[in-house]
């Protein structure tokens, strides 16, 4: 599997100005992701952001397992627990909290080819 990361200036520019996180909240708990396909990127991209109700996981790994070719890196805090590897939003969350979005190229083996 490879994965392609599309950098922006936007995106620079959002990270600089979102600052360092608060002192009493963990960095782990502003960094989720959310798998999906290319149709639905742009369906979020048009609708201004997620839905409330839309899903996010800890890891790249498991927002890629659940959604399509496209995985969205989002800064959001959500409450929650330490040990917690996904969530659902309870409100909308802005386009603009995006800060990074892969393209995930899966590759096929088939018995012990590499």
């Amino acid at each position: 599997m490879e994965t392609s990361y599309f950098d922006t200036d936007e995106c620079r520019a959002f990270l600089k100005e979102l600052g360092p996180p608060p002192q009493n909240v963990s960095i782990v708990n502003r960094i989720w992701y959310h798998g999906t396909t290319t149709n639905n990127y742009w369906r979020i991209k048009q609708d201004g952001g997620f839905r409330e109700g839309t899903w996010f996981s800890r890891h790249m790994e498991d927002a890629q397992q659940m959604g399509g070719s496209v995985v969205l890196k989002v800064n959001v805090l959500f409450d929650v627990y330490e040990s917690e590897w996904q969530v659902c939003a309870s409100n909308s969350i802005p386009f603009s909290r995006i800060i990074a979005v892969y393209r995930v190229y899966r590759t096929h083996t088939m018995g012990n080819q590499k």
